[in-house]
């Protein structure tokens, strides 16, 4: 359910940005070529390229919101940065078209040629509807972007704001060639500035992209905080072998963790299941983690003293109370925050309820006084006596 809301959130946010881009594309276009402006014309190729990458992006985060399966133990989160691997793709080859067309238009300048033609000034009015259109769209793509953690929205968000600084552009060339017959040039430079951004943005999208799909660490200070924050749960004496990768907008972890060899298989599963309720209440965006235990060996102070010295404070604790004949069983549980201790205690059975329940209070609060201890339960058993 939550998978298909995260869908939904981002589908609707990339159908308002492919009905901008259209209705964008379709009016510069038309008054580029009636106008004759190369730089607007190559605004309007930039506004279409967008278009294309919705649609990359819609079927991107549509196979991304698909549940882990069989043959795909983790999930399909990779359809979305392979989504946005494919924007950058478009938008270097995109840039590569315009720079070509631009040049041309150079080159007939050069011959003599004019491409001036009626409406030109009109291309002004639709280079600075493209702006501030383009600036709202990114401001509202990037807010999604961010809260939903969806790397292909982000990428998306970018391309609006990159096609809002060419429309800055083109308006730049417009005017110049507006304002003198010698500054006609500006125009086609325009068209080749607005590329040149158009190439640098899409490298960008498609190295971020590159990054994920081939596993690199995706960002080394969180992995230094996870570890940071592994190493502070009891239980755990060191950490190892600390991988992240990311998942679409989640992250998965992998590490290993070292504890005392005498534990019990029980109490370092209740430390390793410890580590990922921290890790994952800690780093929401970190979906998935994967802990093994490994025994610590060659340590100052070994395990079994640190829990002797534990022990030994526990019965003297314990035995302080005058009506506990002795101790039957000490059990440690690892939990969030420290340990939980059961006791079985002998008294004697001729203690009343009220009693009993007291010696038990006042064995608890003394229990939870001693350092590591969270909370401490006491179980009363009786002497025999034949």
């Amino acid at each position: 359910m939550e998978n298909q809301k995260i869908y939904h959130q981002k589908r609707n946010v990339t159908l308002v940005g492919l009905f901008v881009n259209i209705l964008l594309s379709i009016i510069k276009y038309i008054v580029g070529i009636i106008g004759g402006s190369s730089a607007l014309i190559a605004d309007a190729i930039h506004s279409i390229s967008d278009s294309v990458t919705d649609f990359v992006v819609l079927i991107g985060i549509r196979f991304s919101s698909i549940p882990a399966d069989k043959n795909h133990p983790y999930g399909h989160g990779k359809f979305e940065t392979f989504a946005s691997f494919s924007i950058g793709i478009v938008l270097i080859g995109a840039a590569g078209i315009l720079i070509y067309e631009c040049v041309g238009k150079m080159i007939d300048l050069f011959e003599g040629k004019s491409f001036i033609q009626d409406g030109y000034e009109f291309t002004l009015i639709a280079a600075f509807f493209s702006v501030i259109s383009k600036e709202i769209l990114y401001r509202y793509t990037i807010h999604y972007g961010k809260k939903l953690n969806s790397s292909s929205l982000i990428a998306n968000a970018r391309e609006h704001r990159s096609d809002a600084i060419s429309s800055i552009g083109v308006i730049i060339g417009v005017v110049c060639a507006l304002l003198s017959p010698k500054l006609l040039f500006m125009d086609p430079l325009a068209g080749m500035i607005v590329s040149g951004i158009i190439a640098h943005m899409g490298w960008k999208i498609m190295a971020s992209a590159f990054h994920e799909l081939v596993d690199t660490i995706p960002d080394e200070e969180m992995v230094e905080k996870i570890i940071q924050k592994t190493h502070g749960t009891l239980g755990v004496m060191g950490v190892r072998n600390v991988r992240c990768r990311s998942l679409g907008g989640d992250l998965s972890v992998d590490m290993e963790i070292l504890v005392d060899p005498t534990l019990s298989l029980y109490q370092a599963h209740d430390i390793s299941e410890n580590v990922k309720g921290l890790i994952t209440k800690l780093f929401p965006v970190v979906k998935e983690v994967i802990v093994h235990v490994e025994p610590c060996e060659n340590i100052i102070e070994s395990p079994s003293e640190q829990r002797e010295e534990l022990l030994s404070r526990i019965n003297q604790c314990v035995l302080e109370v005058k009506e506990v004949l002795s101790i039957n069983n000490i059990r440690f549980h690892y939990i969030p925050g420290g340990l939980e201790v059961n006791i079985d205690v002998v008294v004697d059975p001729h203690l009343t309820v009220k009693e009993g329940h007291e010696i038990s209070d006042c064995l608890e609060a003394k229990l939870q006084g001693i350092s590591d201890i969270t909370l401490a339960h006491i179980h009363l058993e009786f002497e025999k006596k034949f």
